[in-house]
């Protein structure tokens, strides 16, 4: 089945948010894995300059310290499009391109230039243009020792309007709502809804019966002990 321009935009974005979390946490890269990072690195700047990009001859093999800078500034490139959402106008951060050297003809645009400056305006092009509305940040909370309710804040490549990067986060935000709007009712509220629910499971499963409305628990209890307070007196 061949690829389409979508699939493959996808791709290099995933890839993008992938290598642009892995310098966050700070990996190690071995020798055989900073070989095999820059080989991606490639892959996506043809990618994203639809094959436009020429690498010298005779370029030297970029560094692991030249890879985590270009993670980090994916990184900042990436969240600073999430920032803007959908909107067209996206300040990106600034990418030193004298290094590069641009051919513009007539329906043809290509440049030359080493892995490294070329990669930030690769990344730069990509995310600035319509592919880029596609990256979004997960306004989710995941649990941690030290912060029980800490935002996600993942990075991530929406699947049509999706707002959470899957759906643990997008189940704790339901369950999150469910509590702010559950403690927002009065125990009069809480029992009605409690009643109903109860109500449309007995319909549901029982063959169907009226439920007794007792009313809510609280006044239940202080009606008990003023009923017992009563009889002592």
């Amino acid at each position: 089945m061949p690829t389409t321009n979508s699939q493959s935009t996808r791709r290099a974005l995933e890839w993008l948010v992938e290598f642009a979390e892995s310098a966050r946490l700070e990996l190690p890269i071995e020798a055989e894995g900073c070989s095999r990072t820059q080989s991606k690195i490639e892959i996506f700047i043809r990618r994203a300059t639809a094959g436009g990009w020429a690498r010298p001859k005779q370029e030297l093999p970029l560094t692991v310290d030249q890879i985590r800078q270009l993670g980090a500034f994916a990184r900042r490139c990436l969240h600073e499009r999430a920032e803007r959402g959908s909107g067209q106008y996206t300040e990106l951060p600034a990418a030193d391109l004298s290094t590069l050297i641009f051919v513009a003809l007539p329906g043809v645009f290509s440049f030359r230039g080493s892995a490294f400056d070329s990669f930030r305006f690769a990344c730069v092009q990509f995310l600035g243009s319509q592919q880029g509305r596609l990256i979004a940040e997960c306004p989710g909370r995941k649990p941690t020792e030290s912060e029980p309710r800490a935002i996600c804040s993942k990075l991530f490549v929406r699947e049509r309007r999706s707002r959470y990067c899957g759906a643990e986060c997008a189940r704790r935000a339901e369950a999150e709502a469910a509590r702010r709007k559950r403690a927002e009712l009065t125990p009069e509220e809480r029992y009605s809804e409690r009643h109903r629910y109860y109500q449309n499971w007995i319909n549901e499963h029982r063959g169907g019966w009226d439920v007794k409305r007792r009313g809510p628990r609280l006044a239940r209890s202080k009606s008990r002990v003023a009923g017992v307070r009563a009889q002592q007196i």
